[in-house]
């Protein structure tokens, strides 16, 4: 084991556990072995037996606990069955809305005008990164909420160039973009692992003749694009933005030797998580197509795929959903094993407008479905949305929509309104009382601000043939007259009144 290398201590493991052991005593306090990300090894397939061996050696110290982690996809493959204590960290995900405003506000940033959906900005990182590239470019919204993932990671990358780019740091022309063609160079190394001379080797080949104050190398690890592991090696400090910038690199190929890659990668498909995620982004993006039809469809789809396929709903811009799309979401809706899922990814660009799978889209749908199947699917899934330990996107729109600080700013559009009331009314046709109560509630106090967007999604779900989405929607837009009697005319129409 590389542990005490890693650590930049003499010795063997053993005496490395003795020596964290020794300080514990001393201190009267419990030392922590931690090992972060394990996932990002250079052979990750290794760590299962690893990992039983350093239990073994961690167990004759008692002052001395050891603690791995491991990206949640990767946890069985890694990890397998460790019998260990397990925690699953959430990042920001738990109140991703707030943490959104918050970050907006520190960064002088306007506020969205939309429920942030976007899974990634749970991750502090990210959510960081995103704020400081939006403000080194000058924007002074908060606008990549809805804007795929390709875009974000751009905006990061033109936002570094630029800092980079000034006389005071490394001094080039940032219409070069070196930063750009940087990554593009190292995402080319195959292990996740740079060696630091490698990387060294690309930088000062880019940008020649630099001091080390001023040398490209210094300036990426400062701006957190790469990170030191250990003494001579290097990794992308954001994991998405190496599995985006590896899948790039394999998107520039025609599909079928993006095929052909998969294909090489054997049972060791799994070790791709990373990028094949980001591939399911970027093929329907450059290439129109779907990176499932790039495996064969004669045999079982790889769970590894489908989920790629999952996540990307999300994740892509909306122009890259397309017709084929469209048929594999219809097909996993149909999939015992992944249709919670899907529906969930659904939620995630209900609000978007413009996007093909939006609101109007899950209502176009939902209609046309039979009331004893949509129970069972569409119902059955929001069950349970709402508990404390669920991180759910309808608790996401419910607390956007009715905030539990009543004093928290909710900036709206028309648009986004009027999806999202779309979405609410069909929360209100679970059995699960808490959800139906609660966005009943949400329908009132987004309706009441958006009383135009609440008259045009009223009328959709008054044709609706649920008599709880109908009765709640007729609620809600009782309580909305109440606070709007100018439009208390309006609204009654609408419910035929």
């Amino acid at each position: 084991m590389q542990l005490p290398e890693l650590a930049e201590l003499p010795g063997s493991v053993d005496e490395l556990l003795a020596l964290l052991s020794a300080a514990a005593e001393a201190s009267g306090q419990k030392a922590l072995l931690i090992i972060d990300a394990i996932n990002e090894s250079e052979q990750p397939d290794r760590w299962q037996a690893a990992l039983q061996a350093m239990m073994s050696k961690a167990s004759r110290y008692p002052a001395v606990s050891l603690v791995i982690s491991c990206r949640t996809e990767f946890v069985d493959a890694v990890v397998g069955n460790h019998g260990l204590p397990a925690a699953e960290h959430f990042g920001f995900e738990e109140s991703t809305e707030t943490a959104v405003r918050r970050f907006a506000a520190e960064y002088g940033l306007d506020v969205p005008t939309f429920p942030v959906f976007n899974p990634e900005f749970a991750n502090p990182l990210f959510l960081r990164l995103t704020c400081e590239a939006l403000t080194t470019l000058g924007t002074g919204r908060f606008t990549l909420g809805s804007a795929g993932l390709t875009t974000v990671c751009g905006a990061f990358i033109e936002a570094a160039n630029v800092r980079l780019s000034a006389a005071g740091r490394c001094d080039f022309d940032s219409r070069t973009d070196l930063v750009d063609v940087a990554i593009k160079q190292l995402a080319t190394i195959e292990g996740g692992r740079i060696p630091r001379v490698v990387a060294n080797d690309i930088c000062s080949t880019l940008l020649p003749n630099r001091s080390w104050s001023k040398s490209l190398l210094k300036g990426m690890l400062d701006e957190g694009i790469l990170v030191e592991v250990g003494t001579d090696h290097l990794s992308f400090g954001y994991q998405r933005l190496g599995d985006v910038a590896r899948a790039r690199t394999i998107a520039e190929k025609t599909p079928t030797a993006v095929a052909e890659w998969m294909q090489s990668l054997g049972t060791g498909l799994w070790t791709e998580r990373g990028v094949l995620g980001a591939l399911a982004v970027l093929m329907p993006e450059q290439h129109g197509v779907e990176l499932m039809d790039c495996a064969d469809l004669t045999k079982p789809v790889p769970y590894d795929l489908i989920d790629a396929f999952l996540e990307s709903i999300s994740l892509r811009e909306p122009t890259a959903a397309s017709a084929r799309t469209e048929e594999f979401v219809r097909v996993l809706l149909n999939a015992d094993r992944h249709r919670n899922e899907m529906w969930g990814q659904l939620v995630r660009v209900a609000c978007v407008p413009d996007h093909p799978l939006n609101a109007q889209w899950l209502h176009e749908h939902l209609t046309s479905l039979d009331l004893p199947t949509r129970d069972t699917s569409w119902s059955l899934s929001l069950i349970g949305a709402l508990d404390p330990e669920e991180h759910s996107p309808i608790r996401t729109l419910i607390e956007w929509a009715w905030p539990t600080d009543q004093n928290a700013l909710i900036r709206t559009n028309s648009d986004t309104a009027e999806l999202a009331l779309l979405l609410l009314g069909w929360c209100t046709s679970t059995n699960d009382r808490r959800v139906r109560d609660s966005a009943t509630k949400a329908l009132v106090a987004l309706g009441e601000r958006e009383v135009d967007a609440f008259a045009s999604a009223l009328l959709p779900l008054m044709s609706v043939d649920d008599p709880y989405v109908v009765e709640r929607v007729a609620a809600a837009a009782c309580g909305i007259a109440l606070r709007h009697e100018s439009r208390a005319a309006q609204l009654a129409g609408l419910l035929h009144v």
